[in-house]
């Protein structure tokens, strides 16, 4: 079984992937963003400065296409970006089990702050109200993607709820 976690950036994708793999899930629990940089010897902001946007995500796509035919069993925090380009929510929800974690722009907005210079995406941002701006009008954009995922979860919630739901799917499949 694959299961492809989907959301926004600081939305804690990789944070419930950490959980999961403390639960003693029998699953390899990957990153989409690490597999990128670990096979480019680049970080993911160098390749969007020194390549573009449209360079990483066609990386992206090959990288995930390239994980769904030589591997079974895992759990992909994906990056935010992931589902809304090429094929790739549809490639992921044919695959395996689709999860979006929903969270408010506040929320996504404080939890970037301090960390902003680490995301290509966020990292010229000089106050947070502008910040917040653009993860409100980003998330408009992506959320038709977001909501295609099998199953939605508010991060406001228990993850540890969340694992449990999982845990029950995949034993049932």
């Amino acid at each position: 079984m694959r299961i492809f976690l989907w959301g926004m950036m600081g939305s804690g994708k990789t944070h419930l992937l950490k959980l999961m793999e403390q639960s003693q899930m029998r699953f390899r629990f990957l990153d989409l963003d690490q597999i990128i940089e670990k096979s480019t010897n680049k970080t993911i902001s160098e390749l969007f400065s020194q390549r573009g946007e449209e360079f990483f995500r066609l990386i992206e796509h090959k990288t995930l296409k390239k994980l769904i035919a030589s591997q079974d069993n895992f759990v992909l925090a994906t990056g935010g970006g992931t589902p809304c380009f090429f094929d790739n929510a549809q490639l992921m929800k044919d695959n395996g089990l689709t999860i979006y974690l929903k969270a408010d722009p506040q929320i996504l907005a404080r939890r970037l702050w301090n960390e902003r210079q680490n995301r290509p995406l966020i990292s010229n941002f000089q106050n947070i109200y502008d910040l917040q701006k653009y993860l409100s009008d980003l998330l408009s954009e992506r959320e038709k993607f977001y909501l295609q995922a099998h199953i939605s979860w508010d991060t406001q919630r228990n993850p540890n709820q969340l694992i449990s739901k999982i845990k029950k799917f995949a034993n049932c499949s």
